[in-house]
């Protein structure tokens, strides 16, 4: 694994985006398929545990302030949660676009190779068409 890893690392930034491009997709892929193996192997407890979350946040002691400890637990698992909706919304993201992604990428080192500069033309990616405000770039 470490070799792998060297070659992929020593490749530099192509190499790493060529290996990312293939393995991003099956890690999203993987994130999501186990996250719901968890709940359907835990459904008997999704109920409880829901009624957990909303009890302890509008309960008579979390309303007192609660314990210093048990503050900044609560913090944390809130932190933990968001991160946990902000990974998945991020993973999503990238299977949506991964294909686009790889065809921006493409035509990028096609314009390098022919030595310009490389250029954005959305008039190239149909798929993009009506999802691109051109006016963004120009706004103060």
């Amino acid at each position: 694994m470490a070799v792998l890893s060297g070659v992929v690392i020593f490749g530099g930034i192509r190499q790493i985006a060529r290996v990312a491009e293939i393995i991003v997709p099956f890690m999203a892929v993987a994130y999501l398929l186990m996250a719901v193996y968890v709940l359907i192997a835990n459904a008997a407890l999704v109920p409880h545990v829901l009624w957990t979350i909303v009890s302890s946040a509008f309960g008579l002691q979390e309303a007192a302030g609660g314990s210093a400890y048990e503050g900044i637990a609560t913090v944390f698992d809130a932190a933990d949660a968001s991160m946990g909706l902000m990974a998945t919304i991020n993973l999503i993201a990238i299977l949506l676009l991964s294909g686009t992604i790889a065809k921006l990428t493409k035509d990028y080192f096609k314009q390098r190779k022919q030595g310009l500069a490389p250029v954005f033309h959305a008039a190239d990616y149909p798929e993009l068409q009506g999802k691109i405000d051109h006016g963004i770039w120009s706004r103060v």
